[in-house]
């Protein structure tokens, strides 16, 4: 299949070195956009891939800043850049910063990991705060940045009117923190906890025979059939028999599994709890990853050395539509999303909260939820009987109750995709297609779907 991507008229000019900047001009290179930096190429940086390198002088500024539709720039380190011109009525000016104070344009990366949090939630409650290596506030920010922009663009395209986006590298390294937050707003204070989840035991990665596994188990009726599996059903009651129990004893629960799979090897066990119902997996090493079935499923591997970029996108997307005659003319919604129909099949975090992005930018989100609701919206602490981190990652959403496996069910959400603009889902590789809804099927009912 030839990929061909949808964003050749965006003319995007780093107007800084920040990690956020250059992730977020990386990501939308990767989506066709030409990408003009000033200065000379690192072919050591990942981030400088599939970008257009000129030499810096004031001629060539002046060119790139007039050539930009979109110009990227972090204004609290305007000491390190060359100021920048007077922005043009019609550019998209996207500025990242540490925060709205201003004045800290400087801070680094472990810096911004320990202000937000991040760093005294990474690791073992038993080590002191821990700094991850990768520069996750930054790329995050990046991430945010780009889906801005692009949110921005298709005002930009029918009336010629520029924006203003502002992002802070601190609110965005806060949104990160969605599995602790909860814990927070309850009085609670969050502690290091590894890889286990803070809200749902048991969920860790557990050691077997032959390497690591991880097991997540998210509601007492997973518990039971978790008990049944390991011949312990009496565990199933008494103190272990809710969820909130299990979370106060989470060292004695994780024992507990661990002294099960250490009995089995890795294929062992994931066979026994996929069959069970319950989610499970082989944590992978490095080496292992070019034969993960969910990398192969998405096409996440590249094999070589690619002379175009490999986007995160994997569609062939048709011509783009005429434009309107006299576009300033067309009506342009107050938010860039309003009129857009979502469905989510999510749970937990992935699908949530692509789909809360999409919620907050003005689209109508309706979330497919099974018999008894998501998992998440029992998991404490809780407020008038929904948990906050269901809650965070699904507000401004509605909600329909579907049972999947039933034809009836089945025939509702037909109609819901035939009425829709785009679908998000975070089921297993595989799993919509065994229920009927494969890329073919899903095509006759809605060719337009974004999926």
């Amino acid at each position: 299949m030839t990929l061909t991507t949808p964003f050749t008229d965006l003319i995007v000019l780093e107007w800084g070195r920040r990690p956020a900047v250059r992730a977020c001009g990386s990501l939308l290179a990767q989506v066709g956009a030409r990408v003009i930096v000033l200065g000379e190429e690192d072919t050591s940086d990942p981030l400088a891939r599939f970008k257009t390198y000129v030499s810096e002088t004031a001629e060539t500024r002046a060119a790139a800043f007039k050539q930009a539709n979109i110009v990227l720039h972090s204004s609290d380190r305007e000491a390190e850049e060359t100021a920048v011109p007077t922005r043009r009525a019609d550019q998209i000016f996207c500025d990242i910063v540490v925060n709205t104070e201003g004045g800290r344009g400087g801070w680094t990366e472990p810096l911004l990991q320990a202000a937000t949090g991040i760093a005294d939630i990474t690791g073992t409650k038993e080590t002191a705060p821990t700094i991850c290596e990768a520069p996750v506030v930054e790329l995050q920010t990046g991430i945010f940045a780009a889906a801005g922009i692009l949110a921005a663009w298709p005002r930009r395209v029918a009336t010629g009117q520029g924006q203003s986006l502002s992002l802070s590298l601190i609110e965005c390294g806060l949104n990160g923190l969605t599995s602790f937050l909860p814990l927070v707003f309850a009085g609670k204070t969050p502690t290091r906890s590894g890889n286990r989840h803070p809200m749902a035991v048991p969920w860790n990665s557990y050691e077997a025979k032959d390497g690591w596994l991880l097991l997540c188990s998210a509601t007492d009726e997973q518990w039971v059939r978790l008990c049944q599996l390991m011949g312990r059903e009496e565990l199933s009651r008494g103190a272990l028999e809710k969820l909130a129990s299990r979370i106060e004893k989470c060292d004695e629960v994780d024992a507990i599994v661990e002294s099960w799979t250490r009995c089995l090897t890795i294929g062992e066990c994931v066979a026994a709890l996929n069959g069970a119902g319950l989610a499970a997996g082989p944590i992978s090493t490095i080496d292992g990853l070019r034969e993960d079935p969910n990398l192969i499923h998405r096409r996440s591997i590249s094999v070589g050395s690619a002379t175009i970029p490999l986007s995160f996108v994997k569609t062939a997307f048709g011509a783009v539509a005429e434009q309107a005659s006299h576009p300033e003319a067309r009506r342009v919604p107050a938010l860039p999303l309003a009129g857009v129909r979502v469905l989510e099949i999510g749970q937990y975090t992935t699908a949530p909260l692509a789909s809360k992005q999409l919620a907050m930018l003005g689209a109508e989100v309706i979330k497919i939820e099974p018999p008894g609701g998501e998992a998440s919206r029992a998991w404490p602490p809780h407020q008038d009987g929904q948990g906050y981190f269901f809650t965070m990652n699904n507000a401004n959403k509605r909600s329909c109750l579907l049972d999947l496996r039933a034809k009836h069910d089945r025939a509702t959400l037909s109609r819901l995709i035939e009425r829709s603009d785009v679908l998000i889902e975070n089921l297993k590789p595989g799993s919509f297609e065994r229920l009927g809804f494969g890329k073919a099927e899903l095509n006759k009912l809605n060719s337009r779907l974004l999926y």
